[in-house]
């Protein structure tokens, strides 16, 4: 049985122009919320706790590792539970959760429960993103799609911009325990706004029109995704570990000040802003291939940047073409597969991309925190993430057309 084009499925056309904006907006909040207060502030936060807590580069890079195995698992169980429950349910759950477990990190001192907790964050994140793009592709007409997960991509980087603005603010004088705080209670009035606007709208779901995963395994090999998986797997390595160990290298490795430190997530937070959108305009227009390869190299010259030790200036650099490289491929892969295969197919296959890139991410993050411990500081993680980008541009340009 062939693969349809995602072109050959119209997206229903019951829901009015408002809610379809609202759709995506809220969607856009909630990636702020899941990704951006999740695991990247753990990462920004990580020097004040292992310093109040007593845990060591090895534990970071564990419990950022071990972490994706909530990825992982919510890539896939999302997947299952969509027929059930109905993308919408999905998504919101997973936001909820998401609110109580920022909040429970600011009371944790354990790091067994630290741990726990970035188990859960991750699950979140995957469990809000995963279902997105099969939504996305069922009420959004079609060539609006890449515009439209461009937008909810650069939720990332609205998040990390936040964090920018909130460490300096809170760290100093209040301490770590407060940026969690702050950040859970906002995420869980961002899951309340979205749960009243967004499940006046949701149908029932209906299991016989999105069947689960197993009953697609024959569609997934049919449609050969093995260039575009093996490409998010290597993106979890770089991309991740690059985001995850860039506070703890400025601080760290350089010995910068944590406003210099915020810096660099705004500058990543405001570029990705942006990113997401004009690459998903650029993506309709001129196809998402060339976009995602012109991603991958700014990529290249970020981690080129930052392995040579460049200078304050060079690293503002640097994390604006990270911010852009980061929200645009991460973007631009469920627009691929969201204009690429029908909507039921599309949210199983970007839960197989999901799972491939916690299993990039998990590698990624745990040698980046063993690579501190052995060779004292993180060269090893972007020297490794510039050649990657390298292999990333070859694989792109061998991907097939969207539209074929």
């Amino acid at each position: 049985m062939p693969v349809s084009s995602a072109s050959e499925i119209s997206c229903d056309n019951s829901f009015g122009a408002g809610f379809r904006l609202a759709l995506v907006l809220l969607c856009t909040a909630i990636i702020i919320a899941t990704f951006g207060f999740g695991l990247y502030l753990f990462s920004a936060l990580a020097t004040d706790m292992r310093q109040d807590l007593g845990f060591s580069y090895t534990a970071v890079g564990s419990m950022i590792a071990l972490a994706q195995l909530g990825f992982l698992g919510a890539s896939l169980g999302s997947s299952a539970l969509v027929p059930r429950w109905g993308e919408i349910r999905v998504v919101l759950s997973a936001a909820a959760l998401c609110g109580v477990s920022l909040l429970l990190l600011g009371l944790a001192s354990e790091v067994w429960l630290i741990a726990l907790l970035l188990v859960v964050l991750a699950a979140c994140a995957a469990a809000a993103w995963t279902p997105m793009v099969g939504l996305i592709a069922r009420y959004i007409d079609y060539q609006h799609r890449a515009k439209a997960m461009g937008l909810i991509g650069s939720g990332t980087s609205y998040g990390i911009f936040i964090n920018g603005l909130v460490l300096p603010w809170l760290l100093p004088d209040y301490g770590w325990r407060p940026v969690w705080f702050v950040l859970g209670g906002l995420t869980l009035l961002i899951t309340l706004l979205a749960a009243v606007v967004m499940l006046r709208q949701q149908k029932a779901p209906v299991a016989a029109e999105q069947p689960g995963i197993l009953s697609q395994l024959p569609l997934l090999r049919e449609a050969r995704p093995w260039g575009l998986l093996t490409g998010v797997f290597l993106a979890g390595i770089s991309f991740i570990a690059f985001m995850n160990y860039l506070a703890m290298y400025a601080r760290d490795d350089r010995q910068l000040s944590v406003q210099v430190c915020g810096d660099l997530l705004m500058i990543i937070g405001a570029v990705g802003m942006f990113a997401g959108v004009i690459c998903g305009i650029l993506a309709d227009r001129l196809g998402i291939r060339p976009v995602i390869t012109l991603m991958c190299l700014a990529f290249l010259i970020a981690a080129a940047l930052v392995s040579a030790d460049a200078d304050i200036p060079g690293l503002y650099v640097a994390a604006g073409l990270f911010g852009s490289a980061y929200v645009g491929y991460f973007a631009m892969v469920p627009a691929y597969i969201g204009k690429r295969y029908p909507a039921a197919l599309a949210t199983s296959l970007f839960g197989g991309a999901n799972f491939a890139m916690a299993g990039g991410a998990m590698l990624g993050n745990f040698l980046g925190g063993w690579s501190k411990t052995l060779l004292g500081n993180f060269s090893a993680v972007y020297l490794s993430a510039g050649v990657i980008a390298v292999v990333l541009i070859v694989l792109t340009l061998r991907l097939q057309k969207e539209s074929g």
